[in-house]
């Protein structure tokens, strides 16, 4: 089955699309979660960053970027959990067409393609 450029396109869009609708609907739909809290407590903009990298060596073992990048973000909007689901949201969102584009850099299969975008957006 030979997929055009132009459906494949449309599909993709569409499948994308389904992925972010999906992860907006569940963004605050669950308690926090231990990696959360963790992260959270981390990236508090009211401790200076000695005591967030302390903080992050000592019990929560995450990328140390994505708590400065939590921290730099809880400055500009209100330091609440809620409001650090957005940021993951927002990368969650950008994920998916990020991985297609990888995969199609990496394996030129069509289907291969709509089905890791599937994947992905469940």
């Amino acid at each position: 089955m030979i997929i055009q450029k132009k459906n494949l396109i449309l599909i993709s869009l569409i499948i994308i699309l389904l992925g972010a609708t999906i992860r907006i609907y569940g963004a605050n739909y669950q308690n926090f979660w231990w990696d959360e809290m963790l992260g959270f407590w981390a990236a508090n903009p009211n401790i200076n960053f000695n005591e967030t990298i302390s903080r992050y060596l000592n019990h929560d073992h995450t990328s140390i970027i994505f708590h400065f990048i939590m921290k730099f973000y809880y400055k500009i909007v209100n330091y609440s959990p809620e409001n650090g689901r957005y940021v993951s949201l927002l990368f969650g969102i950008i994920a998916i067409p990020l991985i297609g584009i990888l995969l199609k850099q990496v394996n030129n299969n069509n289907l291969s393609l709509i089905l890791c975008l599937i994947i992905c957006s469940l």
